[in-house]
């Protein structure tokens, strides 16, 4: 058997001792033929597909990162949006409650109770509650000279009860006393009605916010059949 060699290839070779010529086949190596593609392109096989799979993680990654911002800015504004409800839930809470304890006291002795001057008190001077209040859960507006975030707002701050003052949230100028006339006379101690609002002003999440709740108190009186 004869052989030589073929540029790029095996052996060439001739079966003689088998008594017949073969037709001569040159065998190339695949890895070989491969590398030789790749090298005239420039690049290594692989590189192509690493190049591919490198960008794909990078849009991965992008689109992770922009979910997750996403689903964080969702998740603060709900939690957000739960703290402004709570708050207001908690003046609402207030607001009833002081309106509650007001219905339940001498109807006489409201306006002096609840008006900002402790002279005129029922039990002595400073013994009533005056018309601020603290809430329980939340601040007071900065401004606020008491640093009390509740409020009873009565036709007057004073100790004299008016009846022509110009209140919108009261619904005044009124006729307190039910004598059919409005005049500018004080009624602190013969009104039969009394206007009054109930507000909390709180600084909170949504920085400075307020609740207010109004009501009529009247006198009754049973009449004799």
């Amino acid at each position: 058997m004869s052989s030589d060699t073929s540029s790029g290839g095996m052996a060439r070779w001739t079966p003689w001792a088998h008594g017949y010529a073969a037709t001569p086949v040159i065998t190339m190596r695949r890895g070989l033929e491969i590398r030789v593609a790749a090298d005239r392109l420039g690049q290594v096989p692989g590189d192509h597909a690493r190049g591919m799979t490198l960008v794909e993680v990078m849009v991965a990654v992008l689109i992770l990162t922009v979910s997750v911002y996403l689903l964080s800015s969702t998740i603060t504004a709900a939690i957000g949006h739960t703290r402004i409800k709570r708050e207001r839930a908690i003046a609402v809470e207030a607001a009833m409650n002081l309106l509650e304890r007001m219905r339940n006291e001498r109807f006489d002795q409201l306006f002096a109770s609840y008006n900002g001057v402790p002279d005129d008190d029922p039990g002595g001077v400073g013994t009533a509650p005056g018309s601020n209040f603290a809430v329980v859960g939340l601040d007071a507006w900065e401004d606020d000279e008491d640093a009390l975030a509740g409020e009873v707002i009565l036709p007057s701050s004073s100790a004299v009860l008016l009846e022509d003052v110009e209140n919108r949230v009261l619904s005044m100028p009124r006729d307190l006393n039910a004598d059919l006339m409005i005049d500018d006379e004080d009624h602190a101690r013969d009104y039969v009605l009394l206007p009054v609002t109930v507000r909390v002003a709180w600084t909170g999440k949504g920085g400075n916010r307020s609740f207010e709740m109004s009501t009529m108190f009247a006198k009754l009186e049973k009449l004799d059949e």
